[in-house]
């Protein structure tokens, strides 16, 4: 059976009443899954920045000589610091800092997470290696927004500790710009919603097409020229 243009537009007015509902119920079904049952992620990220200790341009060209300042220290500095060990000192100084200070709510994780999932929210973006910017960013992912700033804000806290042996006490990071609490990445509440409403509207015209496609009666005279080939010598009218 050849399927014209005409056929597809017939099945779209028969089967639009259908596409409009299935395209709300299946949205709002969506919408309700990805907000309900889906693990939300958040991200925040913070600018750290590499500065000479004493202030002088002179150690930026003591430190250049002996790495060269920007991707390839920072580079170096990230394999160093991306392990689970750090992981592990990040989660214990979130636990000590919060236990210091009673009462304090800076310093509190509303999900617990181990340090090899830890090790998969972090990541450090690196400049090229021929870069002398001294300035990197961090990322962190968690389970809610607040918790992405308080690990980040802790891991800020281990990299000014473990920056010095790294580059040779010549500087010390600091935060240039402070961690905020995370933006929701995952899911796309809005994607979700729209993929459900695309997916309720096709279902019920590729039903009603292949419906048609498969009902083989005879009920218009393009039927039956389809059908037999033979010219139609008249019709009895319906009285």
């Amino acid at each position: 059976m050849e399927i014209t243009v005409k056929d597809l537009w017939n099945v779209l007015k028969k089967s639009a009443l259908f596409m409009v509902i299935g395209a709300i119920l299946l949205s709002a079904v969506f919408w309700v899954y990805t907000t309900v049952s889906v693990q939300k992620v958040y991200q925040s990220s913070a600018k750290y920045i590499m500065v000479p200790k004493n202030g002088t341009v002179e150690d930026l060209t003591s430190l250049n000589n002996t790495l060269v300042v920007g991707g390839k220290i920072i580079r170096t500095l990230s394999e160093d610091l991306m392990n689970e060990k750090t992981m592990e000192n990040v989660l214990r100084f979130v636990e000590e800092r919060h236990a210091q200070i009673e009462g304090d709510t800076k310093y509190v994780l509303e999900n617990k997470y181990s340090p090899s999932q830890l090790l998969s929210f972090f990541s450090v973006v690196i400049p090229d290696n021929d870069s002398v910017t001294t300035v990197f960013t961090v990322r962190c992912r968690a389970y809610s927004s607040s918790d992405a700033r308080v690990l980040l804000d802790a891991f800020g806290n281990i990299i000014n500790e473990r920056s010095n042996s790294l580059l040779h006490g010549i500087f010390h990071v600091e935060v240039s710009a402070e961690p905020k609490n995370g933006a929701l990445i995952s899911p796309n509440i809005t994607t979700n919603t729209l993929l459900g409403a695309v997916i309720g509207a096709v279902l019920p015209y590729v039903v009603v097409l292949v419906y048609s496609i498969l009902d083989t009666r005879i009920k218009t005279e393009d039927d039956i020229k389809n059908r037999f080939q033979h010219p139609i010598l008249g019709q009895i009218p319906r009285l």
